[in-house]
């Protein structure tokens, strides 16, 4: 499929060329002989698929090959013509005025050279394509073929539409019979200036849109961003007041705490003069007491009759026994 798609894209160029040429040589100016607004002729192109698809069987035998090729490309040609005519009330060709004619749809004249052609593109010029195109990187033919084919489709579908608009506007006599070509080409040229035109405008009118849609917003981000910069400047004032004031308050505290600390240095240096001077008296008043009152202090505490004596020989039963004995040898 690919080889042949290359091939009508090809043979369709080389169709519209030649026919050109003959439009130049004829009427001395150049007029787009295709059906498309682009460079094809797809009769020329659908022509050698079909042959190369048919006759390569008969590759070996001219004779077969040159009749054969004859017969489809004169089918392929006079249906073309008809059913466009039908389909666009239009001719791209007419030979009327030339011997030999089927209905003006085709003639002696181009059918002879058509077999010639035809034999000699499937016998000898198609396998040199075939072999250039295996020479290529296989990715470059997948993306070249697809960019055409993609214009193609894009040029039929314009094309088709404009020379439907053409058909309305065409007032054709009964009976009447002519080529068509330079009247749609014209048409088809005007349409196609008048659409430029018309997307152009709309082009401007839709820059026009963008450029003040732009421009709107720019004076929107203009005014947020004051504003928003309005609103950072006063928050920036609140911050800087607040820390003023927190660093106020942290400085009161910081005095706060050392007159504290100044005042319990204080507090703690009088309690320790006091508890020295305390601690001085108590010790002259146990220097003041006599050895007779601590005598009798120590004899009351260990009296025969005191708690503290009987607690104590309780606990210690063999203690009185000893204490006996003392005072006993004491008596002695």
């Amino acid at each position: 499929m690919e080889k042949y798609l290359v091939i009508f894209f090809i043979y369709s160029f080389c169709g519209w060329f030649i026919e050109s040429v003959g439009g130049i040589l004829n009427v001395k100016k150049f007029v787009n002989r295709g059906f498309l607004i682009g460079p094809l002729c797809p009769v020329y192109g659908i022509g050698v698929v079909l042959i190369t698809i048919l006759l390569q069987r008969y590759v070996d035998d001219i004779i077969i090959m040159y009749f054969m090729s004859l017969l489809i490309c004169g089918s392929l040609e006079y249906f073309t013509s008809y059913i466009m005519e039908k389909v666009f009330h239009a001719r791209w060709w007419d030979y009327h005025n030339t011997k030999f004619n089927i209905n003006g749809r085709i003639c002696l004249e181009t059918l002879l050279p058509f077999g010639l052609v035809g034999t000699a593109l499937v016998k000898y010029v198609n396998p040199m394509i075939f072999n250039l195109l295996d020479k290529i990187p296989q990715n470059i033919k997948t993306i070249v073929l697809t960019i055409i084919t993609l214009l193609f489709i894009a040029d039929v579908i314009i094309s088709f539409k404009v020379i439907f608009n053409f058909r309305k506007n065409v007032k054709k006599a009964e009976n009447e019979i002519k080529d068509n070509t330079e009247e749609i080409v014209k048409k088809v040229k005007e349409e196609t200036e008048k659409r430029l035109e018309e997307t152009l405008y709309d082009l401007e009118e839709f820059k026009y849109k963008i450029t003040l849609r732009l421009h709107e917003t720019k004076k929107h981000v203009v005014y947020r961003s004051a504003k928003l910069q309005k609103r950072i400047k006063k928050y920036r004032t609140k911050i800087s007041e607040e820390l003023e004031e927190t660093k106020e308050k942290l400085k009161k505290l910081a005095q706060k705490l050392i007159d504290s600390s100044n005042e319990l240095k204080k507090n703690l240096e009088t309690a320790s003069i006091e508890w020295k001077k305390s601690r001085e008296k108590s010790s002259q008043n146990i220097r003041k007491l006599k050895i007779e009152d601590i005598t009798n202090l120590v004899k009351e505490k260990f009296s025969k009759d005191s708690k503290f004596s009987k607690r104590l020989l309780k606990a210690f039963p063999e203690l009185e026994v000893k204490v006996k004995d003392s005072n006993e040898k004491d008596k002695d």
